[in-house]
């Protein structure tokens, strides 16, 4: 995995954020793979990365997106930031999404797009992962 310039982007990402734990996802992890997904971005990530840190005192998940370029991320950052943020994206078990993250900020690094979401008062730390496990369309590839 060190060798790959995609999971590179997705561990420094992470890094830069300054997270206390971290997952790696590459292409072919069979959670990015979310049959009829109700989601279509512009253009596919080639990695996903999870990470863990503290926000003001708030527990938050650091979600960082991975494109082939700047361009490919520069034109899904505003699609994230809407399926994050609108209420409209229901997790696999029926809740907004936004039920469980606060999301802070959705913005493009480079061909990085990082989501940094802090937990609500009834999400965890390990919502993101939950929902990546259980093919929620947030971490679609298809």
């Amino acid at each position: 995995m060190a060798e790959s310039p995609d999971a590179a982007a997705g561990a420094g990402a992470l890094d830069d954020v300054g997270v206390v734990s971290a997952q790696l996802f590459l292409p072919s992890s069979s959670f990015l793979d979310v049959p009829d997904s109700e989601l279509v971005r512009s253009a596919p990530f080639s990695t996903l990365a999870l990470g863990i840190t503290v926000i003001e005192g708030r527990a938050a998940n650091v979600i960082a997106y991975v494109f082939a370029d700047e361009a490919a991320a520069a034109a899904v950052a505003p699609e994230l930031e809407e399926e994050w943020r609108s209420g409209d994206v229901r997790a696999t078990f029926g809740e907004p999404v936004s039920t469980f993250f606060d999301v802070q900020s959705v913005e493009p690094h480079g061909r990085v797009v990082v989501v940094t979401a802090p937990v609500t008062d009834i999400g965890n730390t390990s919502a993101a992962e939950q929902f990546l496990i259980r093919g929620d369309p947030l971490f679609s590839n298809t």
